[in-house]
């Protein structure tokens, strides 16, 4: 009897997370995830990397949030998740900044547990991200 789970777990780092975006994504939208990992490892608690066999990501734990909850997540895919897992009120100041952020496809009001969006379809408003992240966190602190 085998006693596999699976594939086998893969450490992820920065550097291997770096190649696989540059390998599924364009110049313009590998920057931008780039910029995005610069400016989580800059402003949060702690930066984890995922254990994923094929796909790396990354989940950024921010001040002033539940202790053990990424509020958002990077994968190698392009692929940005927004989690909404938090109190009412929490989850509020999030959906209210993102919200103002175009292209994210986050509505007010949307009370589903996470929002995955592309990057395709906003690495052009970076800038406006962080800013709502600098307003998130200005909220909660």
């Amino acid at each position: 009897m085998s006693s596999d789970k699976g594939p086998p777990r893969k450490p992820w780092n920065e550097e291997n997370f770096y190649k696989e975006l540059e390998s599924n994504l364009s110049d313009k939208e590998f920057q931008a995830i780039k910029e995005l990992y610069r400016f989580c490892k800059e402003k949060s608690d702690n930066i984890v990397f995922g254990e994923r066999s094929k796909r790396g990501s990354v989940l950024g734990f921010f001040p002033g949030f539940k202790e053990n909850h990424a509020t958002v997540a990077f994968y190698g895919n392009g692929k940005i998740r927004f989690y909404f897992w938090f109190d009412e009120k929490t989850n509020q100041v999030l959906r209210d900044e993102l919200s103002k952020v175009d292209n994210l496809g986050i509505e007010e009001g949307d009370e589903r547990g996470n929002v995955e969006v592309s990057i395709e379809n906003c690495y052009m408003v970076i800038d406006d991200l962080k800013s709502a992240y600098e307003s998130i966190l200005a909220r909660k602190n």
